[in-house]
């Protein structure tokens, strides 16, 4: 599918001003890396997941510049590994593996729940994650409390 990635553009200053408040001097930068994730995720967008083109995008746009400005700003958070986050698991009496095995049936989630879901374990609030999912932090609860039920589902653990 081709996108006229133009239309798209004024997502780039909008996450960049706006939703995330970079500082000024870093806006260029940011912009750059937008262009980059901007025609990254219209290349990269897959149909089948039921987003459409324009959630994919922003989804991947606004997740990307977080990154982004974690690592130009030297902030942690956010930025914690999936296998940094296993201790609460295995504390409740589950294996590694099997941490490794719920990390891998959270990635054939639907993307709204994956989002939702990964985006807590490594950090963000409710509130964040519904502001960049364009939800309300209560359906970001529902999408986790889903997603979780999932997981737990699929791996016989109900």
């Amino acid at each position: 599918m081709k996108a006229d990635l133009a239309t798209y553009e004024p997502m780039i200053w909008s996450t960049i001003q706006h939703r995330l408040q970079i500082p000024t001097r870093l806006w260029d930068e940011a912009y750059s890396e937008g262009l980059v994730l901007l025609t990254t995720a219209a290349q990269d967008y897959q149909p089948d997941t039921g987003a459409s083109l324009s959630s994919w995008i922003y989804t991947r746009l606004f997740w990307g510049l977080v990154n982004w400005r974690t690592k130009e700003l030297g902030q942690t958070r956010g930025a914690v590994p999936l296998d940094d986050v296993s201790e609460p698991w295995e504390e409740d009496g589950h294996s590694g593996a099997e941490w490794q095995e719920a990390v891998s049936v959270g990635e054939n989630l639907p993307i709204r729940l994956r989002i939702a879901l990964f985006a807590e374990v490594v950090g963000y609030n409710r509130k964040e994650i519904g502001q960049a999912m364009n939800v309300s932090d209560v359906r970001v609860g529902q999408l986790v409390k889903i997603a979780r039920r999932e997981i737990r589902h699929q791996l016989g653990m109900v």
